[in-house]
Parts: C-alpha cells; structure tokens; sequence
C-alpha cells in the first residue's frame, strides 16, 4: 500500500474563529481538518471566479466610491 502524503499549511485562527469552524465540522460529522480544507477550496474557487471576470463599468464604478 502507498502512503498518502500531505502538504501542511499554518492556519491562524482566533479561538472564535476555531469555535466556529468546529461547530460547523460537528454539524456535517467530518473533522476539523476537513471543514478547513472546504472551507479553503470554496474561496479559491471565489477568488478564481473573481480574478477570470471580465471587469465593468459598475466594477469600475464600486473601484472609485
């Protein structure tokens, strides 16, 4: 059998924000570790929406307010 290896990345959190993502890990019955790795794909996903948008004149617009 192959052994998985996994690439680590520091995280840090308020002890709010560790309650938080507990609970929300708790309420889906998956680990702490796994509720944050969802979290992190679903804002990459966001930030590459973002960044492959065609920007517009209302983005300009918001730029300057």
């Amino acid at each position: 059998m192959t052994e998985k290896k996994y690439e680590t990345i520091p995280v840090d959190l308020s002890d709010e924000e560790f309650l938080t993502i507990a609970r929300m890990a708790h309420d889906r019955n998956i680990t702490f570790n796994q509720m944050v790795e969802i979290i992190l794909w679903q804002y990459i996903g966001k930030e590459k929406e973002r960044q492959s948008r065609i920007p517009t004149l209302t983005d300009e617009v918001q730029k300057s307010e």
